[in-house]
C-alpha cells in the first residue's frame, strides 16, 4: 500500500491591486508574532512567509477526521510512549486491550497472527479504522485485517478512538466505533533502533528501526523492518509474520509532501478445522464420496475396538484354551488376590501393569512361583499385554 499525502502550509500573502497598493484591510507593516501550537513564529516586515519552513504542519488527512477536545464524542488519545509500552508484538487490537469498552480476541490465543476487536459490543465489519486519514477497512466485507500490519505499532505515534458513532467521513460505517492511527510523526535528529523481544509459546519479535532526522532544511526518512513469528497457544496456529515501512518528506515553506509505503508478508497456520474443498466449491457428489468414506472409516474402526475389546474381556474371564493361558481372574480376584503367592492388583496404574508383564514375559522379573506369570505373559502378544493392563488399570 502506497499512501500519498500533500498539504499546504498555509501561507500568509499580502493582497494588491494592479498598481501594488496596499487594499484596506490588509495587514500592517512591520514584525508580527503569531502563537502556535509549537511555538512562536515571527513575520518581518512585509514578508509573508512563517520561519518555521513548514516543518510543524498539522497533518491534514487526520485532523480533518479526528475529534477535538470540545468535540461531542467520546474519545481517547493514546501517544507514542502509552504505545510503546504495551508494544510487544502482539497484533494491533491488544494494543487497545485495556482501553474502556473494548474487547479482543485471537485465533491462535496468544495475540499473534489473525485477531479481532470489538467496541460496545460491535464487531470489526461496523468500525471505521483509518490508516493517516485512509480507510482500511475490506472494501467487500468492511472487517479489518490486523495480521496484515504485522508490527505497524511500531511505526504507529499516536491514535485515537471514538467510541459510538463518532466523526467518521470516508470508509467502513461507524456504528460501532472509529479508529485512527497515524504514523506521520516528524523526527528532526537522525536516530536507530534494534528492538527485540521473546515471550511464551517461541513467540519472538525483532524490529530495526531508523531514520535520517531533517536533511538540508527539506527532506527526511523513516524506515522500519520488523519481522514476528510464534507457535501460538493453540495447536497449529504457528505465524511468521514480516513487514516493511518507509516513509519519506519533502517540506519547504509553502508545501509538504508525503509517500508512505507499507508492504510485507504473512503466513499463518490453520488454528482451526478445515472446511473440505468439495463443500467450499459446492461439489455434491464428491462431498456426498467424502463423507461416505470417512463414516465407513469410522464405522470400521468402531467395530475393530469393539472386536478387541471383546477379546481382551475373554482373556481376563475366560483364558484361551488353545495356548494354556489361565482366565486372569482365576488368580488375581476382584479386591484381593488369589493363592498365596499372588498379589493384589486392585488400583495398579496402566503404566505399572504393563511393565510388570513385559519383565515377565522378557524374564527381567523371576519372582513368581513355579514361573506361572513368565509363562503367562510370554504367550501374550504385546498388543495383548497393553490392552490387558488398560483393562484392569484400576478396576478391581
Amino acid at each position: 500500500m502506497i499512501l500519498f499525502f500533500l498539504s499546504s502550509t498555509g501561507q500568509t500573502t499580502t493582497k494588491t491591486d494592479s498598481s501594488l497598493k496596499k487594499l484596506p484591510g490588509d495587514r500592517p507593516t512591520g514584525q508580527t508574532t503569531i502563537k502556535t501550537d509549537n511555538g512562536l513564529r515571527n513575520f518581518d516586515g512585509d514578508s509573508s512567509s512563517v520561519k518555521n519552513k513548514g516543518l510543524f504542519l498539522e497533518p491534514v488527512e487526520i485532523t480533518a477526521i479526528r475529534a477535538g477536545d470540545k468535540s461531542p464524542f467520546t474519545k481517547l488519545n493514546i501517544n507514542a510512549g502509552q504505545i510503546a509500552k504495551t508494544n510487544n508484538g502482539q497484533d494491533l487490537p491488544y494494543i487497545l486491550d485495556q482501553t474502556p469498552s473494548v474487547v479482543v480476541g485471537s485465533d491462535a490465543g496468544n495475540g499473534i497472527g489473525y485477531t479481532n476487536i470489538s467496541i460496545r459490543g460491535t464487531d470489526a465489519s461496523r468500525i471505521n479504522m483509518t490508516l493517516n486519514g485512509l480507510p482500511y477497512n475490506d472494501a467487500e466485507s468492511q472487517a479489518i485485517y490486523f495480521v496484515d500490519l504485522p508490527d505497524f505499532a511500531s511505526s504507529t505515534n499516536s491514535i485515537q478512538i471514538q467510541r459510538g458513532v463518532g466523526t467518521s467521513s470516508n470508509g467502513a460505517g461507524a456504528f460501532g466505533a472509529t479508529m485512527n492511527f497515524s504514523s506521520n510523526a516528524f523526527f528532526p535528529d537522525p536516530y536507530a533502533e534494534f528492538n527485540n523481544s521473546f515471550g511464551s509459546f517461541n513467540s519472538w519479535k525483532n524490529t530495526l528501526k531508523a531514520g535520517s532526522g531533517l536533511i538540508g532544511g527539506h527532506f527526511t526518512v523513516d524506515m522500519r523492518l520488523s519481522r514476528i513469528s510464534s507457535n501460538g497457544y493453540i495447536d497449529r496456529a504457528t505465524s511468521d509474520l514480516k513487514s516493511a515501512y518507509f516513509s519519506t518528506a519533502y517540506i519547504s515553506n509553502k508545501t509538504s509532501i508525503r509517500f508512505n509505503i507499507i508492504m510485507g508478508s504473512e503466513k499463518t497456520y490453520q488454528a482451526w478445522n478445515g472446511v473440505p474443498e468439495s463443500k467450499l466449491y459446492g461439489d455434491s457428489a464428491q462431498l456426498q464420496q467424502e463423507t461416505s468414506s470417512k463414516l465407513a472409516a469410522e464405522t470400521a474402526r468402531m467395530k475393530a475396538e469393539a472386536k478387541a475389546q471383546a477379546a481382551t474381556e475373554k482373556l481376563a474371564n475366560e483364558g484361551d484354551s488353545h495356548r494354556r493361558l489361565p482366565a486372569c481372574l482365576a488368580c488375581h480376584i476382584n479386591n484381593s488376590g488369589g493363592p498365596i503367592e499372588t498379589p493384589v492388583i486392585t488400583g495398579q496404574s496402566e503404566e505399572y501393569l504393563l511393565k510388570q508383564l513385559n519383565d515377565f514375559a522378557s524374564g527381567n522379573r523371576k519372582n513368581d512361583v513355579y514361573g506361572r506369570m513368565r509363562d503367562v505373559a510370554s504367550k501374550l502378544t504385546p498388543e495383548e499385554r497393553t490392552a490387558l493392563a488398560r483393562y484392569f488399570q484400576g478396576t478391581l
